[in-house]
């Protein structure tokens, strides 16, 4: 670990996997064309994660994410539909409700998504621009 940078300083770094290429790029307009379906980004996706626990954990939470949202791809995710599923969870907060999630398992799902969306960021599935 770097001096002064802290536990949350690091940069994560993927390990190569057999499917990082993810992605092509169209040179002259700019526009990503991605290769695969949602499922094989998200192997892909779980494949660098070393512990089997935050694999199911991250497969758990990703996938429902994804069944909350309507998503058929990643590129289909928009700010308003990230928003909406954000603000179904924190509802979920209330004493009141039978489905209430601890706060924790809030944390757990929104950091899987955070850490899925990175990850398509970084491989070229999702433009760092779109969100």
């Amino acid at each position: 670990m770097q001096k002064g940078r802290g536990r949350r300083g690091r940069r994560k770094e993927y390990k190569a996997t057999r499917n990082m290429a993810l992605a092509t790029s169209d040179r002259s307009s700019g526009a990503v064309a991605p290769l695969v379906n949602c499922q094989t980004v998200l192997d892909t996706f779980l494949d660098t994660l070393s512990s089997p626990r935050t694999q199911k954990a991250y497969k758990q939470a990703v996938t429902a994410a994804m069944q909350a949202m309507g998503m058929q791809c990643v590129a289909d995710l928009t700010l308003p539909m990230l928003a909406a599923y954000r603000a179904g969870l924190v509802v979920r907060l209330d004493i009141d409700r039978e489905d209430r999630l601890s706060p924790s398992t809030i944390n757990l799902e929104l950091g899987a998504v955070r850490s899925f969306l990175h990850f398509c960021r970084l491989t070229g599935v999702l433009p760092s621009a779109r969100i």
